[in-house]
């Protein structure tokens, strides 16, 4: 009778993953404004990843991101934007990260309340009123005269608490979104 020893030996890696893939958006910025309807969404995925997609607040289905592109299509309306882009890998982890960001087409308008143009007063502390429409007003300035010095209205505040000179006054008042 023969006997032999025979061994077999099998070494098998377990590489256990719970974390999925990180996602950074690249730009815009978080919470920033852009009056650019294409503004492109542009983000990275680093660690391994499989497959990407994202959603926004104003879209009730996911879009798939083939080959985790970047979102260089289409057009955002005037509104505050929240995108989710996930990322997955194959051992089914995920990964996401949400951006806000504001896009606003409309530009601000204002309205001379009082005086009227051209008005005429014998009062030298007349006050100039005006209103703005706007979503997203930042500064309200104004000048006069000759034009060298821009005066910021603290809340867009109306102008008041001047003493005017006798004369002619020239009053620009400009708004910024």
């Amino acid at each position: 009778t023969l006997v032999t020893n025979s061994t077999n030996e099998l070494n098998v890696t377990i590489i256990e993953s719970n974390s999925g893939p990180t996602v950074t958006f690249v730009f815009p910025d978080e919470e920033s404004f852009s009056n650019d309807a294409s503004q492109d969404v542009n983000y990275t995925v680093s660690g391994t990843f499989d497959e990407c997609w994202y959603t926004t607040n104003s879209i009730s289905n996911n879009l798939s991101l083939g080959a985790c592109t970047n979102i260089t299509s289409g057009t955002w309306e005037s509104n505050n934007h929240s995108i989710t882009i996930w990322a997955n890998d194959t051992n089914g982890n995920e990964g996401s990260a949400v951006l806000n960001f504001t896009i606003d087409l409309i530009s601000p308008s204002i309205n001379l309340v009082t005086p009227s143009n051209g008005t005429n007063s014998t009062s030298n502390n007349l006050n100039v009123s005006y209103t703005v429409n706007d979503t997203y007003i930042d500064t309200c300035w104004y000048s006069n005269d000759t034009m060298t010095t821009n005066t910021t209205l603290a809340n867009c505040a109306n102008i008041t608490s001047i003493n005017w000179t006798d004369g002619e006054h020239n009053v620009t008042i400009w708004v910024n979104d």
